[in-house]
């Protein structure tokens, strides 16, 4: 790992550089990938070239996952906003065809990524994506929403490899100890929703990726194996570091 983060960090600052920005612009929930991602960033870049968005929403944002984001955005001493998004979200809420959870949970996360753009235009920055390679490859993101950015800084490491990669980076142990979750809906849990752990779903996705004559066997496989294809879609990404 500790291979992996200086090719990470080497080719992330010459991506950057090449790009002419400015600023790197990055969303941080308190969750692990963007806590990755914000330290990655700042490794590279230095803490006076990041900025942060905390943007939690009222109804569905954790207390502790905001204050574990504030902690770290603190300590890596980065420029950053708090921005509550319910008032955003509201007008949307109320539409007549906006009622499923589904639906109002990508309007949040696309709510989040105007949000960020609106900060790249004004700062000359890019938007840095927080999606890991499972993700990306199960479809487990919103397509012009946390899918949306100018570069997947995790987007080459497994769901796995990112709990080791916080561990390797000295991010405090809630970050990869506490149950992943988007908090898009109430009592929402990525494995829960998936119906898989990352543990095995990485294992089957490096199945699918060294057979091309993968034909999935067991519950978790067909489950896992129909995420991949049904989201094909999706995987139109930006550069992968």
């Amino acid at each position: 790992m500790r291979k992996k983060i200086i090719e990470l960090t080497k080719n992330f600052q010459n991506f950057f550089q090449k790009t002419g920005a400015k600023k790197a612009i990055i969303g941080v929930s308190g969750g692990i990938d963007s806590a990755c991602s914000l330290a990655l960033s700042v490794r590279a870049l230095g803490a006076k070239n990041v900025i942060a968005l905390l943007m939690p929403h009222k109804d569905f944002s954790s207390k502790k996952n905001l204050q574990d984001a504030e902690s770290l955005v603190k300590s890596l001493e980065v420029e950053y906003q708090k921005i509550e998004i319910s008032p955003f979200t509201k007008q949307f809420f109320d539409l007549n065809f906006a009622k499923k959870d589904f639906t109002r949970a990508n309007l949040m996360a696309r709510v989040r990524m105007v949000l960020l753009y609106a900060l790249a235009n004004e700062k000359n920055g890019l938007v840095i994506g927080t999606c890991n390679k499972t993700e990306i490859l199960i479809g487990y993101f919103t397509k012009y929403g946390d899918g949306g950015a100018d570069v997947e800084l995790l987007g080459s490491l497994w769901k796995t490899e990112v709990f080791e990669l916080a561990k390797k980076l000295g991010l405090p142990e809630t970050f990869y100890t506490k149950k992943p979750s988007a908090e898009l809906f109430e009592n929402h849990y990525d494995e829960d929703e998936i119906g898989v752990n990352y543990a095995e779903i990485d294992k089957i996705l490096q199945k699918i990726e060294t057979n091309n004559k993968f034909k999935p066997q067991t519950k978790a496989e067909k489950k896992v194996f129909s995420l991949y294809q049904n989201s094909n879609h999706k995987r139109h990404l930006p550069p992968i570091i």
